[in-house]
């Protein structure tokens, strides 16, 4: 093999292989600016955030242990189309909303296609309900570790329920 085709070979690998090292790149940029903006936001409520998460690179949520404060972000293109922050002290039941529909497949047969997941928290005073969506179809088709993400955050925030 010549040095030409190999200085080919290896230009037309870089063509395929750089893109995908690039998006990744971008994913994790995104994600760390997203948490950075979260704990900055939390900070300014007067928050020490000690258990936090982001996912699908729209979606944050942290608790204070210390004030008993659960804090919730949604973000879509460095705008923040969310912000609840709960305390915990008032909090009565947390259940998990997932709204599934069966489709019909030629092959497979039936199969269940998520549409929404939300963990829904209902405050003892008030008798409001505050909805924290992990997952939205619309707003990414693809679902990732958003299920067990809100059956951790359930566990977390059912352990504050007051008798």
């Amino acid at each position: 093999m010549d040095i030409g085709s190999l200085i080919i070979g290896l230009i037309l690998l870089g063509c395929f292989i750089g893109p995908i090292f690039y998006y990744n790149w971008l994913q994790k940029k995104r994600s760390h600016t997203m948490l950075k903006k979260f704990l900055e936001t939390g900070n300014s409520l007067g928050l020490q955030l000690n258990e936090f998460e982001t996912w699908g690179g729209a979606y944050c949520i942290g608790i204070d242990k210390n004030l008993k404060r659960l804090f919730y972000m949604k973000k879509r293109q460095n705008v923040s189309e969310k912000e609840i922050l709960i305390d915990l002290h008032d909090l009565s039941s947390s259940t998990i909303f997932n709204a599934s529909r069966p489709v019909k497949a030629e092959t497979v047969g039936e199969n269940t296609v998520l549409d929404l997941l939300e963990l829904n928290l209902r405050l003892g005073s008030t008798g409001k309900e505050e909805s924290i969506e992990f997952y939205s179809r619309n707003e990414n088709p693809v679902r990732k570790k958003e299920w067990e993400l809100i059956q951790k955050w359930d566990s977390i925030v059912s352990g504050y329920i007051s008798s």
